[in-house]
């Protein structure tokens, strides 16, 4: 099997990995960890790892692509809802992933989530008032979508 096929044996493997970094930035800084460490806490072996990963960033970076694409889906379900239900999914959706962002937070790899995050937002346009607004001008469209990013983000 060639690496970035999805078998359902290989995604076991890699939220076995996912969830075990995640498990040793609990107690360690992620510029800490090892691969070898990673692979016994996930109870996995090397060559495993080396099936699906080439470092230790790439694991850091599955999960949270993982979590993007859940939060994207939720988020199109929420199109058609008033505003306000809108933001009360929102924070519903961050609340559950909170103790991962506080671990990455504590890391300072935020950019991790939070690069995905910004990208995902160009496919939720009805997230930022106003909804009426003409954004045929990109400047003006990015302007808000940083503003209004931020903003929901911290």
């Amino acid at each position: 099997m060639q690496r970035g096929q999805c078998h359902p044996a290989a995604a076991v493997s890699k939220n076995l990995l996912a969830k075990g970094l995640f498990s040793l930035m609990e107690n360690k800084p992620f510029t800490e960890i090892t691969i070898v460490e990673l692979c016994d806490v996930a109870q996995v072996s090397r060559r495993t790892f080396y099936r699906h990963f080439d470092q230790l960033d790439q694991v850091l970076a599955y999960q949270p692509g993982d979590i993007i694409n859940k939060f994207i889906a939720v988020m199109k379900e929420q199109k058609a809802q008033p505003y306000e239900a809108i933001l009360e999914a929102y924070f519903a959706f961050w609340r559950i992933h909170a103790a991962i962002l506080a671990l990455l937070n504590q890391n300072n790899l935020t950019y991790v989530i939070f690069t995905p995050y910004l990208t995902s937002l160009e496919e939720l346009p009805w997230l930022f008032p106003p909804h009426h607004a003409d954004y045929s001008d990109q400047e003006d469209y990015f302007c808000t979508l940083a503003y209004h990013s931020g903003g929901l983000w911290s």
